[in-house]
């Protein structure tokens, strides 16, 4: 009996594309929120920069939405940068 809804390959690739839509928003946070506060560039650019990399990360998820390895290495890098750009803002001052 066929269930209606979103079939695992449809949901794999599906995420596959988002995770790495967000690996490359996450690989563009450390970029653009150097130059703001810098004040080499307008706030405006900088969210400009962020959707810049995650569309071309979501790109390149799109172009590998079939491949395990690729899926599993979005989703370790999402983790890891996660947890550095997390660890980046605790006050340790105290």
């Amino acid at each position: 009996m066929n269930q209606p809804g979103l079939s695992f390959d449809a949901f794999y690739s599906l995420l596959t594309i988002i995770l790495s839509g967000v690996t490359g928003i996450l690989i563009g946070v450390p970029a653009s929120s150097y130059l703001i506060s810098s004040g080499a560039m307008n706030p405006t650019v900088g969210f400009f920069i962020l959707i810049f990399f995650g569309l071309a990360g979501a790109r390149i998820g799109y172009l590998r939405r079939n491949n395990r390895s690729f899926f599993y290495l979005s989703f370790f890098a999402v983790l890891v940068l996660s947890s550095l750009i997390g660890f980046s803002f605790v006050d340790t001052n105290h």
